[in-house]
């Protein structure tokens, strides 16, 4: 549904389910409230400043990163990206963890004693060629996967069946928008998708590219608006 574009109070702000204009006599700074007459729903006015709200739906293109699955009355989301930064990750690892797992572990096996001390003080690079070669495999084939039934939502980011899972609830009372997450890059906090129920506060996302993940947020509001 769409609301009234013109220009209005600059205190006035739009509605993120219904986008019709909130008045400026909805909106009470010192008690953080914001309300809607048109749909009804009620927000922490704080909450709608540092909040940035989603295109319509229906204006929208499916991004190329993102495949929609119908499962059984599951609404189900997979986003999956290889990342350009992955093949010089490859490139990094072959050469540093080559190098330093043939002088550290290979070269001292060859040798008659073993040179356990080289072996025992190769350990941090050991751990440190494990987690690149995690990155890497999580860059190749790693996926985030979305799934909407009935008000329950869960979100798996990993790789096949190994990876975690976290769940939230929407409905048709949820806000739902892109607001700033704790996650940091460079210094500047990275938007995530927001799930709000009441106070309880729902954030993922962070990884995704910019279309895809307001993308996600409007779909998750449509499916919100039918319940």
């Amino acid at each position: 549904m769409g609301g009234n574009n013109q220009e209005g109070n600059p205190m006035e702000r739009i509605c993120p389910n219904c986008r019709c204009r909130i008045a400026t006599e909805d909106i009470n700074v010192s008690k953080d409230i914001a309300l809607c007459r048109s749909c009804g729903s009620s927000f922490a006015f704080s909450l709608l400043e540092r909040s940035r709200l989603l295109p319509d739906l229906a204006e929208m293109q499916c991004p190329r990163y993102v495949r929609i699955e119908d499962d059984f009355g599951q609404k189900v989301i997979v986003y999956r990206r290889v990342s350009p930064s992955v093949w010089f990750l490859i490139l990094f690892t072959v050469f540093w963890s080559g190098m330093s797992m043939w002088g550290l572990y290979i070269d001292p096996l060859r040798q008659t004693p073993v040179d356990w001390k080289r072996m025992l003080f190769g350990i941090p690079f050991l751990l440190g060629t494990i987690v690149l070669v995690g990155a890497i495999l999580f860059g190749l084939f790693g996926k985030t996967v979305i799934t909407l039934e009935n008000g329950r939502g869960t979100v798996f980011i990993g790789i096949g069946r190994l990876g975690r899972t976290r769940t939230f609830s929407y409905s048709r009372d949820s806000f739902i928008v892109l607001k700033d997450s704790e996650i940091r890059h460079k210094g500047v906090p990275l938007q995530g998708i927001c799930i709000r129920n009441g106070q309880e506060e729902f954030i993922f996302g962070t990884g995704l590219d910019e279309n895809s993940k307001q993308y996600i947020a409007a779909l998750i509001a449509d499916e919100a608006a039918k319940l």
